[in-house]
């Protein structure tokens, strides 16, 4: 059996692959693999992957058709065959040669399912790193090498810098859900509660590039982005897990531009129904009993943006009055009195 299984989704990335590629192939730790999927690229990603394959034994190379990222991880799972995995994007890459060395030599020194290490970002036009984070984010890095208990940790990003025990993968029946955005959180949360903690290590273990490309929003991107979202705020009220909840709000908030090109009213009923779904599992008493601060008036904006009709928006307005009415209710109580949005909503969108 391998160590670490390296997993490597590929779609037109010739620009970065062989940095990327480098990056992995240069680890010091021992009996490792790599997997990449070529996802139906047209540019030269497949020709620079089989060279390196061919040069390099413990390389593997699944060819297939578009099926989006998922898919292609979940191939690459199927097709592991080691101890842990972990997956990384085929523009990011390791910041040294014994990242896979230090993560798996703590996994196994701790009997940790689950294993990690901070996370950086890499900006491709300015060349500058950034390791230091706050607000929503400040939970990219940790602060000292030691096991942490998810129910203490509740974050949904960075999914990239942790090895995950493939045996515990394979047991929960884990995999990546087929979503077009937000496919990494629903994963990652789930392998975490699943685990219920992991070692985490203060150095850094990632570097994710940002800066060369934009995400276009269209129809399709948003259904995901909604589907992804709705699962982790479940699975947050279902676990009690309050600051995930918050912080599964938040990227709401953050998404701005993708309810900017997409007005509510004109997609399908489908999506449609969808969104206002995903409204309807926000718990407003997780949202007050987290340690984060919601800006409600935000959330309220980014929705409007795709709500152009003045009878939506007022339905939204009443959904804002009756949040505003429990938080600052003297009997408020968790349990007693948990809000959703009223459902009259849903159905009126659903006309």
């Amino acid at each position: 059996m391998k160590t670490v299984s390296v997993i490597i989704p590929v779609y037109n990335m010739e620009n970065y692959l062989e940095e990327c590629l480098n990056s992995v192939i240069s680890q010091t730790l021992n009996d490792f693999e790599i997997i990449c999927i070529n996802d139906g690229s047209t540019d030269s990603s497949l020709r620079i992957l089989q060279k390196y394959a061919e040069n390099n034994e413990y390389i593997t190379v699944i060819n297939q058709t578009n099926q989006g990222v998922s898919a292609a991880r979940n191939a690459g799972l199927l097709s592991a065959k080691s101890d842990y995995v972990c997956f990384m994007d085929p523009d990011d890459f390791y910041p040294d040669e014994d990242v896979l060395k230090d993560l798996y030599n703590a996994a196994k020194a701790h009997n940790a399912l689950i294993c990690g290490g901070s996370f950086s970002r890499y900006n491709d036009k300015t060349k500058e790193k950034t390791v230091q984070f706050d607000g929503f984010y400040q939970k990219y890095t940790f602060s000292e090498d030691d096991l942490v208990s998810y129910e203490n940790y509740q974050y949904d990003y960075g999914y990239h810098r942790f090895l995950y025990s493939l045996h515990l993968l394979k047991r929960e029946n884990i995999e990546f859900p087929p979503y077009k955005r937000f496919q990494d959180p629903p994963f990652f949360v789930r392998a975490m509660i699943a685990a219920k903690e992991f070692y985490a290590l203060k150095r850094v273990v990632y570097c994710y590039r940002i800066g060369h490309q934009s995400v276009k929003w269209n129809e399709e991107k948003l259904a995901a982005f909604i589907n992804g979202v709705s699962d982790n705020l479940k699975i947050s009220s279902e676990k009690h897990l309050n600051d995930l909840h918050a912080v599964t709000v938040q990227r709401i908030i953050e998404q701005k531009r993708a309810f900017e090109a997409n007005q509510i009213v004109e997609l399908s009923d489908e999506v449609k129904s969808s969104f206002f779904k995903m409204l309807l599992y926000i718990r407003m008493d997780m949202l007050k009993s987290s340690t984060y601060n919601i800006d409600m008036n935000q959330l309220l904006k980014v929705l409007k943006v795709g709500v152009k009709s003045d009878t939506y928006k007022k339905e939204l307005e009443d959904w804002k009055y009756q949040y505003c009415c429990v938080k600052n209710s003297k009997t408020f109580r968790v349990g007693e009195a948990v809000l959703y949005i009223p459902k009259k909503i849903y159905y009126f969108f659903k006309r």
